[in-house]
């Protein structure tokens, strides 16, 4: 497979899947070759060609791009964020929201709703319901705080009063949610401190 790129990068066509495309950054990334980057810029541009005519194979590759690379792997956010500037348009989120919004978008860590664009106020594909079916989706493991900062990012200026009363009671959820959570802990800890007291006492 290696040997197939390293030919494509060289000018011999060839035909590649969309998972071949991902893998093959991560293994040729990991190797010492002298050509590395210009390798590597071949098959992004590669991936980024493809990800622009065929939305379905874009959103695999986004997906598995922000999701599944290695930590180690050198340039991820910028295969990532360059995948999401294409697959992410307001056409793609239009034609094919299901894919797109439901399949990619809920999925990824929370800087990726800042790639994507939104269509007309009050429809499904507004800033307000994306980011706030992110919110009731659960997100991709963001805290918190995190959701808290990414609805106020949200232009008020837009919503109507339906809008806004939801955002208001999403917001009043999460802190109610917080220190529900603050109380049980501290009554966790002060259990832990009874058992602990007691268990001197016995032992004096």
């Amino acid at each position: 497979m290696l040997l197939k790129w390293l030919r494509f990068c060289y000018g011999e066509e060839q035909a590649f899947r969309w998972d071949e495309c991902v893998a093959a950054l991560v293994a040729l990334g990991q190797l010492q070759l002298t050509c590395r980057e210009n390798v590597q810029k071949t098959i992004v541009d590669h991936m980024i060609d493809v990800a622009s005519k065929d939305v379905d194979a874009g959103t695999m590759m986004l997906r598995s791009c922000a999701l599944e690379f290695p930590e180690s792997f050198d340039g991820s956010d910028r295969v990532s964020t360059a995948l999401a500037k294409v697959v992410l348009t307001l056409e793609n989120i239009t034609m094919k929201y299901d894919m797109v919004v439901s399949k990619c978008l809920m999925c990824l860590p929370i800087k990726y709703l800042d790639y994507a664009e939104y269509g007309r106020d009050h429809s499904e594909f507004s800033e307000f319901d994306i980011r706030m079916k992110y919110v009731s989706s659960g997100g991709c493991a963001c805290n918190r705080r995190e959701k808290i900062g990414m609805i106020r990012r949200i232009d008020k200026s837009t919503l109507n009063n339906e809008e806004l009363r939801k955002m208001t009671e999403v917001l009043l959820d999460m802190s109610e949610a917080a220190d529900q959570a603050a109380s049980d802990l501290e009554k966790q800890q002060d259990e832990l401190r009874k058992k602990a007291a007691l268990c001197l006492c016995q032992k004096c």
